[in-house]
This record gives C-alpha cells, sequence and structure tokens, in this order.
C-alpha cells in the first residue's frame, strides 16, 4: 500500500515551485519571512504544525488555482483557434 506524500515533502516542492518571491509568499499563507526562507532553503528539519500547514494549505490552493487558470486559458485559445478557422 502507498502512503501518501509527508505533508513537509508536498510543502517544500510546491514552495520550491512557486513563483511568488518569499515575501509575498509568506504574507499570503500567513507564515514568518524567516522562517519561510529558512524552510525553502531545506534548512527547518523540524517545522511547527501550524506553520507548515498555513504553508501547505496555501500552497495546494495556489497551485490548483493556477493550473486551472492556465487550463482554461488554453481553452480559451483553442475556441479562438476553432472560430479562427471557420471564418475563413
Amino acid at each position: 500500500m502507498d502512503l501518501p506524500e509527508p505533508i513537509y515533502d508536498v510543502a517544500l516542492r510546491l514552495t520550491k515551485r512557486c513563483d511568488l518571491d518569499t515575501h509575498m509568499l509568506a504574507r499570503r499563507a500567513g507564515v514568518g519571512f524567516e522562517w519561510l526562507r529558512k524552510f525553502r532553503a531545506g534548512k527547518v528539519k523540524d517545522p511547527r504544525i501550524r506553520s507548515l500547514q498555513r504553508l501547505h494549505d496555501f500552497l495546494v490552493i495556489y497551485e490548483t488555482d493556477r493550473r486551472q487558470a492556465l487550463e482554461s486559458a488554453e481553452a480559451i485559445s483553442k475556441a479562438r483557434s476553432l472560430e479562427s478557422a471557420a471564418q475563413t
């Protein structure tokens, strides 16, 4: 049986992939800037669950919203291409 990926690993992976700078991410996730800077660098080995949970929850929602926005933009682009092709 496969176990789910640990919350620490998910948060670290999403943090490194996130396109927000550290100041903005810390503010939007509700965590401290210094803590997040150290976490992104892999220097927080035993984080407080409250900070880790806040960061994780924000990043999961942010990533989902970003993915949905990209999918919507691609769908709109395809629809416009089909419309354009149909008009010619």
